[in-house]
């Protein structure tokens, strides 16, 4: 099946290398870089089945987008998920808020099994953290190799 995925970060990088691993999988990706750029997407096409956001942000937390987007927009049909690199959402989230965890750090394979079944709407999917760098993964894939001279 192929979802329909609006992916919300502020790091450029992080929102490219991301959107193109789930593009390549045959899914439809449309990024955003804030809170506010998302609610103006999700207004105006309205036909996304996860809406994947970045828990740490400079303006808003993930919490707090997710919430500005069912106040502005509260007949919206759409799961949500947080994406962090945190090995849990600091502060944790209320029981009326379970929304799955996907890991920046785990594997693509891993990374997109989390965001399909959470656009299919399944229960926390938490995945283990394999480093503490957030965007390390992205990093790696898009930097030039380094040589060093002796």
């Amino acid at each position: 099946m192929r979802y329909e995925i609006l992916l919300v970060d502020d790091d450029l990088l992080v929102r490219q290398v991301v959107a193109e691993e789930i593009e390549e999988a045959g899914h439809i990706v449309m990024t955003a870089g804030s809170g506010a750029a998302a609610v103006a997407i999700l207004a105006a096409n309205r036909a996304f089945d996860l809406v994947l956001v970045d828990y740490s942000m400079p303006d808003m937390t993930g919490l707090e987008v997710i919430r500005l987007i069912r106040a502005n927009l509260p007949d919206l049909k759409v799961n949500f998920a947080l994406f962090t690199a945190y090995d849990e959402i600091p502060g944790g989230q209320s029981p009326e808020e379970p929304w799955p965890i996907v890991g920046k750090a785990t594997r693509s394979a891993e990374l997109l099994k989390a965001v399909e079944a959470a656009a299919r709407g399944a229960p926390r999917i938490s995945l283990p953290m394999r480093n503490s760098r957030a965007s390390s993964r992205c990093w790696r894939k898009t930097r030039p190799k380094l040589r060093t001279t002796p």
